[in-house]
């Protein structure tokens, strides 16, 4: 390994088990829509580091989603490192 992480101490998290898209904006709650770049951003700051899956090179879902590209965007803006 290029980054010497220790295989048994690294974790997957995907938002999509985390976080109810639907419900989020849907519901307008505290941990909903209103602040939702500050809840992004602080479940990042505990993960450490960003990683962004393409399905193919060329045309790529994730860049159709508005949802991805705005946790793109929070990990920009919150200075995480992110590999493509």
């Amino acid at each position: 390994s290029d980054n010497a992480l220790d295989p048994t101490l690294a974790f997957l998290w995907i938002c999509f088990f985390c976080n109810n898209q639907v419900r989020i904006l849907q519901e307008r709650s505290r941990e909903g829509s209103d602040n939702l770049e500050d809840t992004f951003r602080d479940r990042l700051r505990m993960i450490g580091r960003v990683l962004v899956l393409f399905d193919e090179w060329s045309k790529p879902k994730y860049l159709t989603r508005v949802w991805c590209i705005f946790e793109t965007y929070v990990a920009f803006r919150t200075g995480l490192p992110y590999k493509l």
